[in-house]
């Protein structure tokens, strides 16, 4: 009776860690779409995307804005109310690549459940292999 009952604890166990996973790789994938999201409400108003210097550094929890550089880029316009971040920071995080011009750019993470090469454009590091990305239109 014991012995049964350790097989369906075990069971069940390895069965939530399988949701868990999937369930922050959901939270990923939603993570870098609100990302691109607001990143195009970037480009519409500046020009262009931000550089990785104004995103990259901005810090988890902390706000985008606009840097001056247009009329309708003012510093009070907020993109990104708060800087999104990997579910299990910071062992993972979210790696964000834009070209020299600000014309296009890359966000990259690393799925628990999916595996496979890094994408093109995944320049930085994701804590674990990139193996996820959202590029620019």
């Amino acid at each position: 009776m014991i012995m049964i009952m350790a097989i369906v604890f075990a069971t069940a166990a390895f069965g939530l860690g399988g949701a868990r996973s999937s369930a922050r790789d959901d939270r990923r994938k939603v993570d870098l779409a609100t990302i691109s999201s607001e990143l195009e409400k970037y480009r519409a108003d500046c020009g262009r995307y931000p550089t990785e210097s104004q995103y990259g550094a901005v810090p988890v929890g902390e706000s985008l804005a606009g840097d001056g550089s247009t009329p309708t880029c003012t510093s009070g316009s907020v993109y990104i109310v708060e800087k999104l971040d990997d579910p299990e920071r910071p062992a993972r995080v979210y790696s964000y690549n834009v070209d020299v011009a600000g014309a296009s750019y890359t966000i990259c993470t690393s799925l628990e459940s999916e595996s496979g090469p890094i994408p093109v454009g995944c320049t930085g590091s994701c804590g674990q292999a990139c193996n996820y990305a959202i590029t620019s239109p």
